[in-house]
Parts: structure tokens; C-alpha cells; sequence
């Protein structure tokens, strides 16, 4: 899948990091419960994804992109 979704209430940004660390996409939120993130230029590997809500909560979560 091309898509990434991620799902959760009141979201304000999305970081998404490789696995060395370095910031590779951000995406600001509208206040949505849904936000879709297009990793289909994003080369195979690990990347870490990192919510930040409105209500000051942080949430990071593992990723693998892989290519056929």
C-alpha cells in the first residue's frame, strides 16, 4: 500500500524520521481524525513516525516500507 493512515483524534503534525534520525516528511494537521501520509517516494527501510495532538500528547510508532 502507497497510503499511510493514521487514525486518532485532534491530531496537530505528523514527523516522520528514517532511521538514522533525519526529519524526512512533516505534514501539519487540521484537526482531523484521519490523516493520510503518500510514502510511495520513500525509499525501502524503517522510518519512524511521531503524532503530536492538540492536547499536547506525543505518540511514535514503527514503520517499514518495502518494495516489491
Amino acid at each position: 500500500n502507497r497510503i499511510l493512515n493514521i487514525r486518532g483524534g485532534d491530531m496537530r503534525r505528523i514527523d516522520i524520521y528514517s532511521a538514522d534520525g533525519q526529519l524526512v516528511y512533516t505534514k501539519e494537521g487540521n484537526g482531523s481524525n484521519l490523516m493520510q501520509v503518500d510514502v510511495s517516494q520513500f525509499a525501502a527501510g524503517q522510518y519512524f513516525v511521531k503524532v503530536q495532538f492538540r492536547d499536547s500528547r506525543t505518540v511514535s510508532r514503527k514503520i517499514i516500507v518495502n518494495r516489491p
